[in-house]
């Protein structure tokens, strides 16, 4: 939830794996998130524009665009540049070095397979909504 007992903060999903995404669908909506699926980065891309979101996750293996190109777009974006980001990667290593660029703004990386527990206390913390 947001600060103040507010509205529940909304979340989109990016994630083209319908398994993986259902699961993140699952656990956020558990702990009162608002939750929807992109399943490719061009819906994401599409629906980062037409709806207003609190946090983005982000997978960085999709078809149509990739999370970078995703992630790129965010950050040019007046509207939606301070959005937060949990980046979602099966790779580790090579995309830690490239998330070190500052241009790509505030994110985090997930690598998968992940916990679900982990998974919330990443967001949590990317909301600012402590433990």
């Amino acid at each position: 939830m947001k600060l103040g007992g507010m509205m529940p903060a909304r979340i989109l999903i990016a994630e083209d794996e319908e398994h993986i995404a259902r699961l993140i669908e699952f656990k956020l909506r558990k702990d009162g998130w608002i939750a929807q699926i992109a399943p490719d980065g061009g819906q994401a891309s599409s629906l980062l524009k037409t709806e207003d979101w609190d946090l983005l996750v982000l997978d960085i293996m999709m078809p149509v665009k990739d999370g970078w190109q995703v992630l790129r777009e965010l950050r040019a974006s007046a509207k939606n540049a301070a959005i937060p980001v949990l980046m979602l990667t099966a790779k580790g290593r090579t995309e830690r070095l490239l998330a070190q660029d500052p241009a790509w703004g505030r994110f985090e990386l997930l690598a998968k397979p992940f916990d679900p527990g982990t998974l919330s206390a990443h967001i949590r913390a990317l909301l600012g909504e402590g433990a």
